[in-house]
């Protein structure tokens, strides 16, 4: 039995609600026994841009690449007197 994937992505966003919205994102992968990834995407919050990426691992076998535009709505917890909506 093999181990889960695992990934890691990091973004400058000043904070989770400038996660939501439309984003562009690419990715590719490669593996043969062990699988490799990246990722990005982009974006835009309060007119500056959000942009980030990251790296996955895990096995496969096979190639692939895709783009595309995604819609992310972000609904925060509420936990800890934190924001309960993104504005």
């Amino acid at each position: 039995m093999g181990l889960p994937p695992a990934n890691i992505s990091v973004s400058n966003a000043p904070n989770v609600c400038a996660l939501g919205g439309p984003f562009g994102s690419v990715s590719a992968d490669a593996g043969l026994g062990a699988d490799v990834g990246v990722s990005g995407f982009g974006g835009v919050y309060h007119g500056k841009p959000v942009v980030g990426g990251g790296i996955s691992a895990g096995a496969g076998a096979g190639a692939g690449v895709s783009a595309g535009v995604t819609d992310t709505v972000v609904v925060p917890l509420g936990f800890g007197g934190r924001k309960e909506h993104c504005p």
